[in-house]
């Protein structure tokens, strides 16, 4: 998500958002029209989520191609997009997990966890 208001706020990409809905609707078993209600919340506060765009993609596939390995570095497809995203724009990405923060290290980014 990225504040409309600020071309330097924080973002997300819709990515993420599918796999948020995916987690609170299918493994957590919460009701799909509560879910979404709750995830439209930030968009009135301000917020909107950043579509992927091909080159995005492209590169979100090219990272996880350098960057994953099974055990060491177990990198999902779906924080990709977000480190590509967060590289073209501004290096920095906010993240409490290790394989994505290791792999946005090794490229550069600024971390913050």
């Amino acid at each position: 998500m990225e504040r409309t208001d600020d071309p330097n706020g924080c973002g997300d990409m819709l990515m993420d958002l599918a796999e948020v809905l995916d987690v609170l609707i299918r493994i957590k078993q919460h009701d799909p029209e509560d879910v979404t209600e709750k995830i439209d919340w930030p968009e009135v506060g301000g917020l909107q989520v950043l579509p992927i765009e091909p080159r995005v993609g492209f590169e979100a596939g090219r990272l996880r191609a350098r960057h994953y390995d099974r055990t060491a570095r177990p990198l999902p497809l779906a924080d990709c997009p977000a480190l590509a995203a967060a590289l073209e724009r501004d290096p920095a990405i906010a993240t409490a997990r290790g394989p994505l923060a290791a792999s946005g290290r090794a490229d550069g980014a600024r971390v913050i966890a």
